[in-house]
């Protein structure tokens, strides 16, 4: 089962200091082994919203490549449903989190690039930078 933490954190991050407003937990398990993926909601001094992945071992908390399971994707979702915050900054763009379309646009430009103008584009950087095809 996910838990919910709701204790205001400072964490340092790259774009500076951050409060950590939530914190989703999710426990794993792979063998005998026992970790928990963590998913985080901060907010920059200036107002920023990030979002962090990380995993946990033995209570220590550490960065690197978090790997989720198809099942666990699932649960995180299902967990998503206590963390409105992790939930819409997670959401796809223009999707609302039962899958219906939000009022929000999203969505792939699928036309077809002039190739004409493309090799244009790619003379003048090649001249520029003094380098050919």
């Amino acid at each position: 089962m996910a838990t919910k933490t709701k204790a205001v954190t400072t964490t340092a991050t790259p774009w500076g200091a951050a409060h950590r407003v939530e914190k989703l937990t999710l426990p794993q398990r792979a063998g005998e082994k026992r970790f928990a993926s963590v998913v985080e909601l901060l907010v920059t001094e200036q107002g920023e919203r990030l979002v962090r992945f990380a995993y946990s071992t033995g209570g220590a908390v550490r960065r690197g490549p978090v790997t989720l399971r198809v099942r666990d994707l699932e649960r995180l979702r299902a967990a998503l449903a206590e963390h409105p915050g992790l939930a819409e900054a997670l959401r796809p763009r223009g999707r609302s989190l039962d899958g219906g379309q939000s009022p929000i646009p999203c969505g792939v430009d699928e036309r077809r690039e002039d190739q004409c103008t493309v090799r244009r584009a790619e003379k003048r950087v090649d001249g520029v930078l003094g380098m050919g095809h």
